[in-house]
Formats: structure tokens, C-alpha cells, sequence
């Protein structure tokens, strides 16, 4: 029979600002339509963090054809094409009366991998996290390294932030302005992985040059799997998400629970971002090993099967019995200054306390000891059972007695010292501990909102920095909130970003933020360079 006419691509690095386009697709599932525009950008990107697919900011490699063509769901995938038929862009977004489109070259170069690479693309990573040049900025002109990730070959090479980085591989490299940016990552991403790059770069005036080989980028989040017996969806660990937790690249991560599902209705309940380690005691480190456990499990068993879960959420380490099944589908019913001692704890519910071999004692568990704390010096462990606290049986054995053990702490006076009789690895012993005061909560520390950057930021929490796993040395005020689309917004400032210098000053608590921010309105400042720490960044 006939062959089929092919669709070719026409050379996007050709388009013009003001040519004519057409997108094709099939906007809510209507086929055959088209619609026409033209192209008022060749070199589109979006703000850093504001389209992220898969984790990732989208803008950091691609740089959209815009155009005014219309765009709709269903869009997505379809040709741009010229007035001759050739393609010259792949419709990915709209926004607005805008549309984006990958450049017919870039789209055409990914699939030629896909094809070679047995439907993968494969990409090289240096731990760089480079940004455009600061409009502040005198002398070399490059690439800004604006962080480098702990462990990476960049870090282990000796790069550092601040870095300018001239040639890449003997290539003259420049980001002005972020539309500039992604012409580098391209260059670095597309490096031959395992091969020796080579960055020139100036520090501090100086000329140094580094050499390292790459390693194979990962990607930034995990494939999410359905575990129908659990009534929930879990994804492994990559490196990079590790790394953002700080933590081995070990446990499931829970990433959506279905209503009414055996680890909704469990006690204590899993919820998203959970991190299971153990299933009846044995080891979790990826979905593939919950999946070989669950099948055991279920294998002759019709109904359901309590099982005790081992799980983290944030640095507390949670014990808890979900009913898993062949059966899961079919939803369960659903069921002024107090003293403090610095532990969290989970209530030794009925269920639980049968599956540690503790049947008809009442109590609860420790399921974090926070440093510093008077429960870390009289010694109390993760995993410890507290049956009695100065004297008195601790009455919490079912759901809905966690604030037993909180109120008859909160009940002595601050300072006392106190009897903990404690279960731990079925031995009994008794622990004394000081009563302590509690840290200050978040709505008692000091905040201050800006009203001209138009965010608000606060003193950071004893409980800030455990959860963030922050060193003492770090010092810094916590953003609270950034109004969306505001001056704070616009610069890439984040809520949950700790704000350690502006213009190279420290800011230590929030009266020092605000004395700087009062200075720079003074002598009418043009701009300021913000330096925070994100996550692991």
C-alpha cells in the first residue's frame, strides 16, 4: 500500500519574533484543530520553582517558543508548525493568552535519545546548582555557582558557591539574564557521562581550573506504585531526594492514601510523606521489597492481616498495626508555661501492645527524643514504652488518649524530678528526669512583615531547626510567608527558606532584618542579593 506521509522538522533556531505558527492538537479531546499566532519570544523561560514537572524546574533547561496561538488541555504534544508544514516546536503550556512550545530542535535531539536509549534519556550531573550573573555584579563575566550539593563530584572537586565559571570544556560560557541559563545546563547535562568535564572559572578574582568526571543524573523524584492491599500509592528514594531529606536512600515513600483504605483507618494513621523502614520487623528499602513482604503476607490469607508498620514522619520513628489484604478495596469503617520533658510519643494502643508482646499494659511509646533535652540527658530512647510517670500508671491505650501523657506532665511543677518507669526490649527500669519548660511555639517568637518586599519572616524554633536538622552554627530568621506574586516572590523567595545574609550581612534574628531592610530603604537601595538556605541548598 501507500506509505503515510511524515511530518518533518523545520529548524527552530531559524523562528523569528513576529512569524506566523500554527499549534495542532486535540484541546478537550476535539481532534483535528488547529489554531494560528505568532511568535513573541524565541527565548521564553519561566521563574525558577514556578513549573516544575516531576520535581524539577522545567526552566532551568528549556527555553519555550511563545506564541499567541491558542492553547488548551490537549494541546500538550502537538506540532507547532510554520506556513511550509515544518515543525518547529512541541506545545508543552499556556498561560494566559500565551503559549510554550520545546523548540523543534531541542524536541527533535531528546527523541534521537529516547530512540538510542531504549526509551530513557540519559544525562550527566555535577552537583552545580548555577544561576545567572547578579545584575550587581562587577568584573568577570560567566556563570554564577550559586550552590553545590554535599558529595557531589563538583563538591568533591573543590568547586564552591560564588564560583564564576568563564569555559566549559574550552567553550566561552555567559548567563547575563536567566534566558541565558539554560544554554549552559544543556551544555553540562548533555556531557558524556563518566567523561571528564573541565570548568574554568575565576574566585575571588583568581583564575582556577577544575577537572572531574561526571556521574549519571538521577531522577528527582521516584515512579509511584500502587499497593492495592495497603490502600496506597509509595515511591522509592532517589539520590537527590535523599539528599533533600537527609537521610539513606532507604524506605517506601508514602505518597497517596485512599480514604477508608487499610493505612487511613490504621492507628496511628499513615499519611503522605511517611517513610516506611520495617513491615513485621523486617526491612524496608525500596517499594520492591514492600511489595515481596505484602505478597508473603497475603499469599493464604483471604481476609486481612493485622501488621505492625514501621515508619518515619520527619525524625519521629512510628510504630503502628495496619489490616492489609486481597481484600482492601472494600473500605473499614471509620473509626501560661506547663512542664515539658522534650520527647514525642505515639499512644501503646491495644493492637500494639499485642504485637510487642505487651499485652494489657498502657503506656505510650517514644518516637523521638529531641537533642538537647532533658529526656536525652536522663537517657530515654526511641522505642522506649513509658508505663508510669511519678508514680502513676499512664492510662493511654487507645486511640484518642495521645494529650494522657502531655496533661500529667503538664500537671507537676517545672524543675521537679520525677520516676519514669520504662519498658524497654521487655526490661523493665526506671529513669529519673527533670521536668523542664517548653521552648517558645512558633506564634510566641518575634515576626516581622515587610511591606515594600512584601513578606513576613520570624525568629526560627527550637522546633524548626530539629525538624530541619539544622547545626547551631546556622543562624538566620525563618520565612513565614511570601505574598504570591510580591517583590519577595518575584526574586525567588520561598516559604520555609531560611534567610541567612542580605548583602552579605548576617541576619541574625529578626531585629537585625529589620535594621537592614530600614538601611536599604534609607539610602534607597536598587536591589538586594538574598542568601538562603533550602533544604540541602
Amino acid at each position: 500500500g501507500a506509505s503515510l506521509p511524515v511530518a518533518k522538522f523545520g529548524d527552530s533556531d531559524k523562528l523569528t519574533v513576529g512569524q506566523t505558527v500554527l499549534a495542532m492538537g486535540s484541546p478537550a479531546g476535539l481532534s483535528q484543530c488547529v489554531t494560528v499566532g505568532v511568535v513573541s519570544n524565541t527565548q521564553m523561560i519561566m521563574p525558577y520553582g514556578t513549573f516544575n514537572m516531576d520535581g524539577e524546574s522545567v526552566g532551568t533547561v528549556v527555553r519555550w517558543v511563545g506564541h499567541d496561538a491558542t492553547i488548551f488541555h490537549g494541546n500538550s504534544g502537538g506540532p507547532l508548525v510554520d506556513l511550509d508544514g515544518n515543525i518547529v516546536g512541541i506545545n508543552e503550556m499556556g498561560v494566559g493568552g500565551i503559549g510554550g512550545a520545546i523548540p523543534g530542535n531541542l524536541a527533535q535531539s531528546i527523541a534521537q535519545q529516547i530512540i538510542a536509549n531504549k526509551g530513557k534519556v540519559q544525562r550527566s550531573w555535577t552537583g552545580l546548582e548555577c544561576q545567572a550573573m547578579l545584575k550587581s555584579a562587577t568584573g568577570t563575566r560567566g556563570v554564577l555557582v550559586g550552590g553545590v550539593i554535599a558529595d557531589s563530584p563538583a563538591a568533591k572537586a573543590g568547586m564552591e558557591p560564588g564560583d564564576i565559571i568563564v569555559e566549559t570544556n574550552g567553550v566561552k560560557v555567559l548567563a547575563n539574564v536567566g534566558e541565558e541559563l539554560p544554554l549552559f545546563n544543556q551544555m553540562v547535562l548533555s556531557h558524556p557521562i563518566g567523561k571528564t568535564i573541565r570548568f574554568d572559572v575565576m574566585r575571588n578574582g583568581k583564575p582556577m581550573k577544575f577537572e572531574f568526571a561526571t556521574v549519571a543524573r538521577d531522577a528527582a523524584v521516584g515512579e509511584d506504585y500502587e499497593l492495592k492491599p495497603w490502600g496506597m500509592t509509595a515511591m522509592d528514594f532517589t539520590t537527590l531526594s535523599a539528599m533533600e531529606k537527609q537521610r539513606a536512600k532507604e524506605g517506601a515513600i508514602v505518597q497517596t492514601i485512599r480514604e477508608g483504605g487499610p493505612c487511613n483507618v490504621a492507628k496511628p494513621a499513615l499519611v503522605r510523606g511517611d517513610v516506611i523502614t520495617e513491615v513485621n520487623g523486617k526491612k524496608i528499602n525500596t517499594v520492591a521489597d514492600l511489595k515481596a513482604i505484602t505478597a508473603e503476607i497475603t499469599k493464604d490469607n483471604d481476609g486481612k492481616v493485622e501488621t505492625v508498620v514501621a515508619f518515619d514522619r520527619g525524625t519521629r520513628k512510628l510504630l503502628s498495626v495496619v489490616r492489609i489484604g486481597k481484600d482492601a478495596d472494600k473500605n473499614d469503617p471509620p473509626s501560661a508555661k506547663k512542664a515539658w520533658i522534650g520527647v514525642s510519643t505515639q499512644v501503646l494502643t491495644s493492637e500494639l501492645a499485642k504485637a510487642l508482646k505487651l499485652e494489657g499494659k498502657s503506656g505510650v511509646r517514644v518516637t523521638q527524643v529531641l537533642a538537647g533535652t532533658e529526656a536525652q540527658k536522663a537517657d530515654l530512647k526511641v522505642g522506649d514504652i513509658i508505663v508510669k510517670f511519678d508514680g502513676e500508671a499512664v492510662k493511654a491505650f487507645k486511640e484518642g488518649d495521645e494529650a494522657v501523657f502531655t496533661y500529667m506532665v503538664s500537671q507537676r511543677p517545672i524543675d521537679k524530678k520525677v520516676p519514669l518507669e520504662i519498658i524497654r526490649d521487655s526490661t523493665e527500669m526506671t529513669l529519673d528526669i527533670t521536668l523542664q519548660s517548653p521552648p517558645p511555639k512558633a506564634s510566641e517568637l518575634k515576626s516581622y512583615r515587610d511591606v515594600d518586599f512584601e513578606f513576613t519572616a520570624r525568629e526560627m524554633s527550637f522546633f524548626d531547626r530539629s525538624d530541619k536538622k539544622l547545626n547551631k552554627d546556622i543562624q538566620g530568621v525563618l520565612i513565614d510567608r511570601v505574598e504570591e506574586a510580591g517583590w519577595a516572590a518575584l526574586g525567588g523567595l520561598g516559604s520555609g527558606d531560611i534567610l541567612l545574609t542580605i548583602d552579605g550581612k548576617a541576619v541574625t534574628d529578626v531585629t537585625t532584618l529589620q535594621t537592614i531592610l530600614k538601611e536599604a530603604k534609607a539610602r534607597k537601595a536598587t536591589r538586594l542579593v538574598f542568601q538562603v538556605k533550602r533544604g540541602i541548598h
